[in-house]
């Protein structure tokens, strides 16, 4: 099982959960937490991603050519696929 696939992606919600358990993880717990910068991050193998690259990535197999906006909704910070735009490339 590769790293990703530890992952489940909710391209709905944009909420990241885990699919196995491991030390400090919980299978179905949320992934992810708030960077200092206020960026969502979700640490994947000692790496840590934004989590709206890794919400293109994980909804479109591969990683994207340049930057991906997100949109921000009043009140919530997680990466639905639906507010990921590359508009401005």
């Amino acid at each position: 099982m590769n790293y990703f696939e530890r992952l489940n992606y909710n391209p709905a919600t944009g909420v990241f959960t885990w699919n196995v358990s491991a030390p400090g993880i919980k299978a179905g717990k949320k992934a992810g937490c708030i960077s200092v910068h206020g960026y969502e991050i979700v640490k994947v193998g000692r790496v840590a991603y934004r989590a709206n690259r890794l919400a293109w990535f994980m909804a479109n197999g591969h990683w994207p050519d340049g930057e991906v906006d997100l949109y921000f909704k009043a009140a919530q910070i997680a990466a639905a696929f639906s507010d990921l735009d590359r508009s401005g490339l």
